[in-house]
Parts: C-alpha cells; structure tokens; sequence
C-alpha cells in the first residue's frame, strides 16, 4: 500500500457525507461537479485523501458509472485515474497497478487510439460507460476514490 493509500485508507461502512460506498470494491467514491483538467482533477482527489478512481473490475466499473449517471443528468464523461508516460508506454492507475479488464469490457471501440496524435495519454468514461483515451488538457467531470481498511 502506498503512502497516499494509507492515509486515505478509512474503517470499512465509514465514507465521509458525499461519498458513496461499494463493499465489493472496499472503496468510497465520490463525483466531483466541476469540470478540470486531469491534472487538476488529480490534485483535488488528493486534497481529499483521495486519488483519481481505480476501476480494477467490470463490476466496479459499472458501479462507479451507476453511480455517476444518477448524479448527472447530461454529459456524463469523466476522468478516472488512468495513463501512461507517453503513447507507447503502457496504461497504469495511479494507484501503480497495471490495467487489468479485458480490453471489449472497457474500451469503446476503437480505443485506445491516439486520435490525430494528439497525446492521449488520459482516460475518461464516455456516456456509453465504455472508456477512451483523451488529452489531459481537456475539462471533465471526476471521480476520486478513497480505499476502506478491512475491519480487524
């Protein structure tokens, strides 16, 4: 566990007001309402114990994306914490962790792609819930997530 994990890491069932719990990922998320860059995004997650969301499984995926859609009543892309070093390196959370669901559960078609070699080295969710890769510089919803210690 990294050191950001571990002080943000909270007791299990206890997600501060505003975040939302998923026991099957022993995470809290949390939707932010304006629209930044990814960097900014980053930084904000961070000012709340929190990092850019993890999806690490089909289902959290389609829980966060719930979630996100019952919050938002149009433009529902967001950025989570995906990206690579430059576009022949390969995609990795920000907790560290390598992408691991299978590429037809996540992409949408035709992602990842690069479009007009414009460095895209971001990820967000499109309104489809499928991902893509997109430049940092452009705005977006967010969503951070706070990783729950498992009771002792």
């Amino acid at each position: 566990m990294s050191h950001l994990q571990e002080e943000s890491a909270i007791q299990a069932n206890d997600c501060p007001d505003g975040w939302v719990n998923s026991t099957s990922s022993g995470s809290c998320y949390k939707l932010m309402k304006s629209q930044e860059t990814y960097s900014a995004a980053k930084n904000i997650c961070e000012q709340h114990n929190a990092q850019a969301v993890s999806l690490n499984t089909k289902e959290e995926l389609e829980f966060v994306w719930q979630y996100v859609s019952n919050e938002l009543t149009s433009y529902k892309h967001f950025w989570i914490g995906l990206n690579r070093v430059n576009t022949t390196s390969d995609w990795q959370w920000e907790d560290g962790t390598s992408l691991c669901i299978a590429a037809s559960a996540f992409w949408d078609v035709g992602e990842p792609n690069n479009f007009g070699s414009k460095q895209e080295n971001n990820a967000h969710v499109r309104s489809n819930s499928k991902v893509n890769d997109v430049s940092g510089s452009r705005i977006s919803y967010f969503v951070c997530e706070m990783k729950l210690l498992d009771p002792k």
